[in-house]
This record gives structure tokens, sequence and C-alpha cells, in this order.
């Protein structure tokens, strides 16, 4: 028990080599400034962000609900431009525009020279999601004034090619929309071609009213045919002239060949009348589908050609006055602290290997 320390043996053995611990710290501390005055400045910009609804980009004909739009986007939304804002389309603008291989000294004829920059830019360019659900975007550069021209260029960028996405979908969409215009007018030529051979086949004009009227004619026929057969049974019982008997054997073979035409054309209306209804509502339909993929292609190209934008920006990247790192001042305390402490468990441990005693068992 006599070989272990107790709280005051440790503030002794401290006070005892406190001129040596505190001129190691010291010693330490001083390095580690110098070495701090080496490390390059960086100073931090930073943008912030919401994502913009896609619907803002849609034409007003397409819309589901046209009560209802969002202006902001969804969590989709937010992760779309998050990965826009990690793919190697911004960051090879970056490097391209701020001619980051001279910037960051790498030689752009090292074969590696293409992860090199990449690395180094994503160490120095970040953006995530806040706890707003806002995109906060932030570059860290030696210059202050282009930190903030690489923070608001990025957001730029991301911004341009989620619009170019949107864009590529909605030409996609319109093309489509192209192809079964073709279709669909190709067809509509085909049935109008088949309504005019049946109408010519079984001379039908009117699908509304040409059976009403020839369901007339043929009735009208009936009764004047029967009237003029019954005037001519009267007739041949009187004592009439053979002029009058031979009009009235005219007449009624006239609306005898009266009564078979009527009754022809109503046969032949009848017999095609449900192939021509069914060909002009599949006209009608074709007709219709045209019209409504007309509008949509219309109102499509019109807003290909319409400007917007997949952010809303809340704030720009300004230049910072204030360096983001090296923190010197830490870094100074920090080391200094750690000598101390470090510098204590030391002499400690020597203190406590001078009291064992090696010949006991």
């Amino acid at each position: 028990m006599e070989n272990e320390f107790g709280i005051v043996d440790v503030v002794k053995v401290i006070l005892r080599w406190w001129k040596k611990i505190a001129i190691a710290t010291f010693i330490i501390a001083s390095i580690t400034a110098v070495i701090s005055l080496m490390v390059p400045v960086y100073y931090e910009a930073g943008t912030t962000f919401y994502a913009a609804s896609p619907e803002l980009a849609a034409p007003a004909p397409l819309s589901t609900n046209q009560d209802i739009i969002s202006v902001y986007g969804d969590d989709t939304d937010i992760d779309r431009l998050l990965s826009i804002s990690q793919s190697n389309e911004l960051k090879d603008f970056l490097i391209s525009k701020f001619n980051l291989y001279e910037r960051y000294e790498i030689d752009p004829e090292d074969p590696k020279a293409p992860y090199k920059v990449q690395l180094k830019l994503s160490k120095l360019y970040q953006a995530n999601k806040n706890k707003f659900d806002a995109i906060f975007l932030t570059v860290e550069d030696r210059d202050p004034e282009t930190s903030a021209q690489m923070a608001n260029s990025a957001r730029n960028k991301i911004n341009e090619i989620a619009q170019k996405l949107i864009k590529e979908s909605q030409s996609q969409t319109s093309d489509g929309y192209a192809r079964s215009l073709t279709e669909k007018e190709t067809l509509l030529t085909l049935f109008n071609d088949s309504l005019s051979v049946l109408r010519v086949k079984y001379n039908v004009i009117d699908t509304e009213n040409q059976g009403q009227v020839l369901a007339e004619n043929s009735s009208s026929a009936e009764f004047l045919l029967s009237e003029a057969e019954a005037r001519y049974t009267s007739l041949k019982t009187g004592n009439y002239s053979s002029d009058t008997i031979a009009n009235l054997r005219s007449k009624i073979a006239g609306l005898k060949a009266r009564k078979r035409s009527v009754d022809g054309q109503l046969k032949n209306y009848n017999k095609g009348i449900n192939q021509i209804k069914s060909m002009e509502l599949q006209l009608q339909t074709a007709s219709n589908q045209v019209g409504l993929l007309k509008e949509r292609k219309s109102q499509l190209d019109a807003t290909l050609s319409t400007p917007f934008s997949a952010l809303h920006v809340v704030e720009e990247a300004h230049k910072p006055v204030i360096k983001s790192r090296p923190k010197r001042t830490v870094m100074v305390l920090g080391a200094g602290a750690l000598t101390f402490i470090f510098g204590c468990l030391i002499v400690l441990f020597l203190e406590g290997i001078k009291k064992i005693d090696w010949n006991k068992p």
C-alpha cells in the first residue's frame, strides 16, 4: 500500500516537475503557433436555396389540379438537387470555370490529375440539407471573393442542370405526342375514307333524319297505292272511259315503282346504318383525341420555350470577411493543453516507477 499514490502525492509530483512541464508546454505551443502561421488561410462562402416544384414548369392544361399547385418541392425534388450537386457534370464545370488545376497546384498532365482535383474540390465544397429542409451549399477557398463566386456559380449550375432534366423530359413527352398525332391522323384519314365508302354503298346522307324520312315516304307511298288500287277496283265495275282507267293503271304502276324504290332505299339504309354510325363514333373519338393531343402538344411546346427556375434562392453567397480556418488560437491552446496533460501523466508514470520495489516478490 505504501507504493500507492494519493491526491497529495500527485500534487507534490506535479509541483516538483511544474517548471519542466511548463517549459515543454510553452515550447510545443510556440511550435504550434509557428506551424499555424504557415497553414494556408481559407474563407468559406455559402448560399441557401429551396427546391422548386416541377409543377411550376408544367403547362396549365396538364396540371392535375389547378387550384392546388405546390411552389416548393418535396423530398424527391430536394434529393434530385442534392444528387446534381454531387454530380461530375457540376464538378467538371467548376474545375473548368475556375481553372482549379492551377488553383490547387495540380499538374493536369498527371494521369491521376482528374481524381486529385475532384478529391481536393470535394474537401472544399459541400452541399447538405439543413434542419429547415433547405439546401446549404458552401465553398472554401484561399480568396474570399472566389469562394463566393464559386458558391453562386455552383448553385446556378445546379439550377441549370435541373432545368435541363425537366426540359428533356418534357421534350420527350412532346415527341411522344407528335408520334401519337401522326398515328391518330393516319387513323382519322382511314376512318374518313371508310365512312365515305359506306355512305356511297348504302346511299346514306343523314344518319339522324334520313331513316325517318324514308319510313314516312314508304308509308305515304303505301297509302297512295292502296287508295289508287281501291279507286281502280271501283272504276272497273262502273261505266268509266278507258282513258280514265288507263291513267289510273299508269298511276298505280308509278306508285308501285315508287314504293319499291323507297322500300329498297329503306332496306339498304337499315342494312348499313349500324356500320355507318359505328364508323362515325370511331371517327368522332379519333377526332377528339387528335384535338386533345394537338392542344397538349401546343401547350407543352410553349412551356419548353418559357424559362423557369428549379430552385428558390433564400440567400446569395457573399464575400466572407473572416476566415473559416485555420483556428490558430484553438490550435495553440489545444496543443498546449494536450502537452500539459501528457506531461503530467508522464511524470506521474516516472515517479510511480521509482516507488516500485523491484526486489520485492
